[in-house]
């Protein structure tokens, strides 16, 4: 709708003008509210008529109003819901009906409530177009495209000043150059600075966003600022931080030196404890040693068994103990 929010609104609530474009509804303007339309056109067999009513449950002042009715002849309600919303200097307008899935004919019903808000909205437009220009609106219901001209009024008055500060900048560096080459060269350095400034600030009129980062206030940036003060300390000891390794790195570990022995140094080694006294060398790993049984001591011979013909030593016990005498024990003597 090309008209403010708040005349669209009016068109909505008060009786006299809504009746310009919606005469059969009957609306009390308050949560609680009733609400009623009434209609009939045609005769006969092809005579259409509506009948319903309800409630009024949302209410919003200058945005919103809802409601549930019912048609004369169904169990269920539905549910109507009619937003203002203001788009620059015109107002969109929604209507929302919801509910027919619990109504016979759900398909039809839908497609019917449809087609006669679209008719609906198309006479409120018509009517806002026609009282707009006629003039029927005052101040409050045109403040929408009041504050439209007064911010393009603004802004065109900031492009003029600052188009003049510009030109008065200007002649005031032309003047300063005519005068002194060196203050000329610190104006001409103060003008570019200017200048880069009013090209930022024109950036953001602009509509674009600047994103700086946040400044926290704390500790941790109070100690920064206090240790890059101070700059790095003669006293501090260096901190060496060894490296994360990497796939393929092969660490090294840190073992204590191990001592190598010389073949020569291993055969001396072990030919000096294998050998007998009158031996000047060990065995060769290569040669057979032959070892007479017969010369070992008997307790270190782990194959020493006794010969059959040995007699028994007359002090030694004998191995198995005699078995006690049953008879005896049992007769008690």
């Amino acid at each position: 709708m090309g008209v403010a929010r708040a005349a669209a609104w009016t068109y909505l609530v008060e009786p006299d003008r809504r009746a310009e474009w919606w005469p059969e509804l009957q609306l009390d303007a308050r949560v609680g509210g009733a609400v009623a339309e009434q209609w009939s056109e045609g005769e006969g067999d092809a005579m259409v008529s509506r009948d319903a009513s309800g409630t009024v449950d949302v209410w919003v002042e200058g945005h919103a109003v809802g409601f549930t009715w019912r048609e004369s002849g169904d169990e269920r309600d539905t549910a109507v819901l009619i937003t203002l919303r203001t788009q620059g200097v015109d107002t969109g307008i929604t209507v929302t009906e919801t509910g027919f899935d619990a109504l016979p004919a759900a398909g039809e019903r839908a497609a019917a409530s449809q087609e006669g808000w679209q008719v609906l909205l198309r006479d409120l437009k018509s009517a806002l177009e026609a009282a707009q220009a006629a003039g029927a609106f005052g101040e409050r219901e045109q403040w929408g495209a009041g504050a439209a001209s007064a911010a393009a009024a603004g802004a065109g008055a900031a492009i003029a000043a600052d188009a003049a500060t510009g030109a008065d900048a200007s002649a005031d560096a032309d003047a300063d150059a005519s005068a002194d080459a060196d203050a000329d060269a610190d104006a001409g350095a103060d003008a570019d600075t200017d200048a880069s400034a009013g090209a930022d600030a024109s950036a953001g009129s602009g509509g674009e966003l600047e994103v700086r980062e946040p400044e926290v206030d704390g500790e941790i940036d109070e100690v920064d600022d206090a240790l890059a003060a101070a700059g790095p300390s003669e006293d501090a000891a260096a901190i060496e931080v060894d490296a994360e390794p990497a796939v393929g790195d092969h660490p090294e570990l840190e073992t204590n030196p191990v001592t190598v022995i010389a073949d020569d140094e291993s055969d001396a080694a072990r030919g000096g404890a294998g050998a007998e006294p009158d031996s000047g060398r060990g065995h060769d790993l290569d040669e057979t040693i032959r070892i007479d049984r017969s010369e070992l001591p008997t307790g270190k011979c782990p194959d020493a068994r006794p010969q059959p013909d040995a007699e028994p030593d007359e002090t030694e016990a004998p191995n198995h103990p005699e078995e006690p005498d049953f008879d005896t024990l049992i007769r008690g003597e």
